[in-house]
């Protein structure tokens, strides 16, 4: 036979297998291939860590999902990564939440990270309720001193032309949401302040330069 035929031969029974396979058989009851496990089923690392070093005695409490009011959750997370910018670098990165009476969960996310290029980068994010939601407060922190060198712009440029340029940032914001159900025939109210500051320097001309926003 024919290298064509063959080939042809070869597909239609490659396809009509799959067609085969593909289709299900609707007398025969579904397959169940799991089972929805509800929360307080779930394990986290604590349960884990119970488990694999109970010398430690951690204090096993009872599952909830939400956040009891007056309760404090705290966790402090190390990282590290790489780039081009930065080399190597180092964060710690936390994670804080709280409740008020009557209020949504509150949440504050602080990180601090330093690179090999003598790179700071410290930020703080705020999104407070106070008791029973009247008002949510939304802050971001950040502080950024960022050296990094430059060669200007074009192709032609050699390594001696390198230039050293010393940033640093700063922003203050914080905004304000009251909430509506405490309102009383009053439009909405939106508040929002805070500053940014930035500074370039360069190290050989003691060029410098500042920015700053208000708002």
């Amino acid at each position: 036979m024919a290298l064509l035929p063959r080939v042809i031969i070869a597909f239609l029974i490659t396809g009509i297998t799959a067609i085969a396979h593909a289709q299900p058989d609707s007398l025969s009851p579904p397959v169940e291939h799991g089972r929805n496990v509800s929360l307080s089923e779930q394990q986290d690392m604590l349960d884990v860590a119970r488990k694999l070093l109970p010398f430690l005695h951690l204090k096993n409490e009872k599952d909830t999902i939400a956040l009891p009011v007056g309760r404090t959750f705290v966790w402090v997370l190390p990282e590290a990564g790489y780039s081009l910018q930065t080399r190597l670098l180092v964060e710690l990165q936390a994670n804080i939440a709280y409740r008020r009476p009557g209020a949504n969960v509150s949440t504050i996310i602080p990180a601090v990270a330093y690179s090999q290029n003598n790179q700071l980068f410290v930020s703080s994010r705020l999104n407070s309720w106070t008791r029973n939601n009247r008002f949510n407060w939304v802050g971001d922190v950040r502080l950024y001193k960022y050296p990094q060198e430059t060669f200007g712009i074009g192709t032609s440029t050699k390594p001696a032309d390198e230039l050293r340029i010393y940033f640093t940032y700063l922003r203050l914001a914080q905004t304000t949401i009251p909430n509506k159900l405490y309102r009383r025939n009053t439009r909405d109210i939106y508040i929002i302040g805070g500053i940014s500051k930035s500074t370039s320097r360069q190290s050989n001309e003691f060029a410098e330069s500042q920015t700053i926003h208000l708002c």
